[in-house]
């Protein structure tokens, strides 16, 4: 039977600490599905489309050999995509305490909405600093830096 998990995030945008927990998953799972979410408490800067379209090339091969594949489903619960694909667990990235403490409480919602196991995986310390707020504040930045911003925002994607 494979182990197939779901990588569930608003992925606004995605950056290369989400592409390293990717990696870091395909070690462990036969199959990971990138499920790009909407919150709707926060603004997106760019769209559940693009981000989707953006990943579908990025891992295209990937999505060919069907070791990986990318969706969004508006208003589903990561349980109900699990059972679409056949999953049995969630992936999440960590890069410190605070956000292990956020997805333990997840975890065990989604242990309680649809049986699934919440697997933690620790980013490596160079992605540590990496998340997409940084990013979009880096892509918000006007005037004189934000040529520079714009670099380093481009440096994390």
């Amino acid at each position: 039977m494979k182990k197939i998990a779901i990588f569930p995030g608003s992925f606004d945008p995605f950056t290369k600490g989400h592409a390293h927990i990717v990696e870091k998953a395909l070690d462990l799972f036969d199959e990971v599905v990138i499920f790009v979410t909407s919150n709707p408490n926060k603004k997106r800067m760019f769209e559940v489309s693009a981000i989707v379209a953006i990943l579908e090339i990025k891992y295209e091969e990937l999505e060919k050999e069907g070791r990986i594949h990318v969706c969004a489903m508006p208003n589903t619960l990561v349980a109900d995509v699990a059972r679409t694909y056949g999953a049995k667990y969630i992936v999440k990235g960590i890069r410190n305490a605070t956000d292990a403490d956020y997805e333990l409480s997840q975890a065990d919602a989604n242990k309680w909405l649809g049986g699934l196991q919440t697997v933690l995986i620790p980013c490596d310390k160079e992605y540590s600093h990496i998340s997409s707020t940084l990013v979009r504040s880096l892509l918000n930045v006007t005037g004189e830096h934000s040529e520079s911003a714009w670099l380093k925002a481009n440096e994390l994607m």
